[in-house]
């Protein structure tokens, strides 16, 4: 008998797992997994596996991106992590102030360059004594 399993457009069965014996015993594991670094480096192992399948059935993204494999290991990276939308949105409401932020100090250096090449050399030498004495 096989198991089915439904994502948002797909059916999966047993048959859609690689190794499926291996992996179940694996995936077991995972679910206690409590090292998200441990447990990314290992996914990057199953996706490749994950992928092999998924060009034997002629699959592409979306299959790999809802497939039952992939749901526990995102299931347990979010358990790690506490994730919940709030601490998602915050995280990326940081992200944004820092790329912001980032623009800003790239606007400050490029100005900095620009006047920093328009000077002569008397000019720098004026500007360091100056610095140097204040």
């Amino acid at each position: 008998m096989s198991i089915v399993y439904h994502s948002k457009n797909f059916t999966y069965t047993t048959e859609d797992i690689p190794d499926a014996e291996k992996l179940a015993d694996i995936l077991l594991i995972t679910q206690s997994a409590c090292n998200a670094s441990g447990l990314l480096h290992h996914l990057d192992k199953v996706m490749g596996l994950l992928w092999d399948l998924a060009g034997k059935k002629k699959q592409g993204t979306d299959w790999v991106n809802q497939h039952p494999v992939l749901t526990l290991y995102l299931g347990q990276l979010n358990y790690l992590n506490s994730f919940n939308d709030e601490r998602h949105s915050k995280a990326l409401e940081l992200i944004e102030s820092l790329k912001k932020e980032g623009q800003k100090m790239d606007e400050r250096e490029a100005y900095h360059q620009s006047e920093y090449r328009t000077l002569d050399t008397c000019d720098l030498h004026a500007w360091s004594t100056d610095i140097m004495e204040w």
